[in-house]
């Protein structure tokens, strides 16, 4: 019995020791370990190399902790949520000292290019000194100041994944205003990049996602969608090109349309899958420009195809009476002539030093492609885009007006013979209206619902679902154009021929749709030859 109670003290004795050495050792630094931080991590910073005082504060670069506003803790979060375990120091709440603002990289350095999901700092004697318009609660004005003289940087990562945002505003209490919602430390940080126009650096806001579904709706989604259309676009230009009987004008508008539209997909589905990681700044801009590029030809060329549309349904021959092919080179240079000019505007305003930062494009600031403010996207993007469809839209109800107007007038005609080859004809091209009407609904509106969300907001499932039939429109193209009966028909013709089991007896033909239309009365007096070849339509 002596012996059980003289192993228990013994034990106890050493519990003890042990406990009372741990208590000593964290006391000797004037507080324990297990002290929890008196404010947001995110919010603090390491003063391990700052001077204790006598009544137990400690001053760090100039500011004074008090005994309550520090703590030693022994792990680092990462990402604003990963907590690693390190060796113990000690670490201040800085922002409950003096007004702070949280930088994406330490101060004097600043990002090479569009960095924030991995991060790469470079350093620069040009990343500090930051000016920036500042509204005052106190006075009720704005006003600019150098924030290194008003504010304490804080610099940890506060998320993993990120997005650039648009224009923001900045409070004297250290608060980051945006789209008139009060954004706190722990959802972002200010990117510096270089001003060329002031040779000094500048501060773009960036966000964290709210969660991760947030990025999946409006990212994942996006992309993978965009890259899921690419091979059914590519299908559609094979099936193009492989029939001759639909490699007419109508048919080669479409080819250019969805080349553009492939290059367009396949750089936006990549760039906005890769986030905010770091792309090297020549490839990153060179994408950009292609994306630029090949979304505005896409956007052209449709214009052209509606164009031509109504040019099919006129009445009279008019002053341009040009052959398929020289109307085909007109077109281009409309529509890749446009938007090399567009992409070349792009370029040179980027190019131009004295030119204020507010008002240039710049392509491969934060993004792989036009800097997000109002300003440059809608400006440059959005707003060409607008004006595109709302073209289109005037042709296509011209187009309309002359449809009807054709129904009236071949009503008219009494010829048997020339009333059925007319109705024919007039029947087909009302169905290449139909069709492109389609595309136009499922491109343009679309398009131009992007447009207005940008400028309102992105949170409505509404502005979500035109996102969706944006990334989608490779697959909704496969099916308006490919599988169509007559298609699918030509395209089982050309497989057996391609394996000798077709023979030329049943070949299909079809009536031109570059065709001009006539009134009745013309059309009895210029009747075609019955021996005339039509050639092959879309």
């Amino acid at each position: 019995m002596s012996g059980g109670v003289h192993l228990s003290l013994h034990t106890m004795g050493v519990w003890l020791f042990i406990t009372i050495g741990f208590i000593s050792v964290n006391w000797s630094n004037g507080f324990l370990l297990s002290r929890e931080l008196p404010c947001h991590y995110l919010d603090s910073v390491n003063i391990t190399d700052g001077v204790k005082q006598n009544d137990g504060s400690i001053i760090y670069n100039d500011i004074r902790f008090a005994n309550d506003q520090y703590t030693k803790i022994n792990y680092i979060l990462e990402n604003g949520m990963e907590r690693v375990t390190v060796e113990p120091y000690v670490r201040g709440c800085l922002c409950n000292q003096r007004p702070c603002i949280r930088l994406c990289c330490p101060i004097g350095s600043f990002y090479d290019a569009t960095v924030t999901g991995k991060r790469k700092c470079s350093q620069n004697e040009s990343a500090h000194q930051f000016e920036s318009d500042v509204f005052d609660h106190t006075q009720n004005k704005v006003q600019k100041v150098v924030l290194d003289q008003h504010f304490e940087y804080v610099d940890d990562k506060p998320c993993s994944n990120y997005y650039l945002a648009g224009e923001y505003n900045l409070t004297n209490t250290g608060l980051i205003m945006y789209e008139n919602k009060t954004v706190s430390h722990s959802q972002y940080c200010l990117m510096a990049t270089p001003d060329h126009e002031t040779h000094k650096a500048k501060l773009n806001l960036v966000m964290c996602f709210k969660t991760p579904d947030q990025l999946n709706t409006r990212l994942l989604i996006f992309s993978y969608g965009m890259l899921l259309s690419v091979p059914f676009i590519l299908a559609t230009i094979l099936v193009y090109i492989c029939l001759p009987e639909l490699r007419n004008l109508h048919g080669k508008c479409l080819l250019c349309y969805l080349i553009g539209l492939v290059f367009g997909y396949t750089a936006m589905g990549l760039v906005q899958l890769n986030g905010m990681d770091y792309v090297e700044p020549m490839i990153c801009k060179s994408v950009g420009y292609l994306m630029y590029f090949s979304l505005l030809s896409a956007f052209f060329w449709l214009s052209v195809i509606s164009f031509d549309l109504w040019w099919n349904f006129r009445t009279t021959s008019g002053f341009l009476t040009f052959s398929e092919s020289k109307r085909f080179v007109l077109y281009m240079i409309y529509a890749w002539g446009l938007a090399s000019l567009l992409t070349i505007v792009v370029f040179i305003l980027d190019s131009t030093p004295s030119l204020s930062e507010n008002l240039r494009p710049g392509m491969g600031v934060g993004t792989c492609f036009l800097k997000k403010t109002v300003l440059s996207q809608f400006i440059f993007f959005y707003m060409p885009i607008c004006i595109v469809c709302t073209i289109n839209i005037i042709f296509f109800l011209l187009t309309a007006l002359k449809i009807r107007k054709v129904q009236q007038d071949l009503k008219k005609v009494t010829s048997q013979e020339e009333s059925s080859r007319h109705q024919s004809k007039f029947n087909h091209d009302k169905d290449n209206f139909t069709l492109y009407l389609r595309l136009f609904i499922v491109m343009g509106v679309t398009w131009s619902m992007e447009g207005l969300s940008f400028l309102i907001s992105k949170e409505s499932y509404f502005f979500l679902l035109t996102d969706i039939c944006n990334a989608i429109q490779g697959v909704l193209i496969f099916v308006l154009f490919v599988l169509k009966r007559r298609v699918l028909r030509l395209i089982k013709k050309r497989w057996q021929c391609c394996f000798g089991k077709a023979t030329t007896n049943g070949s299909v033909a079809t009536n031109s749709t570059s065709a001009t239309y006539a009134p009745p009365n013309v059309v009895l007096n210029q009747i075609t030859s019955p021996n005339e070849k039509t050639k092959g339509s879309h």
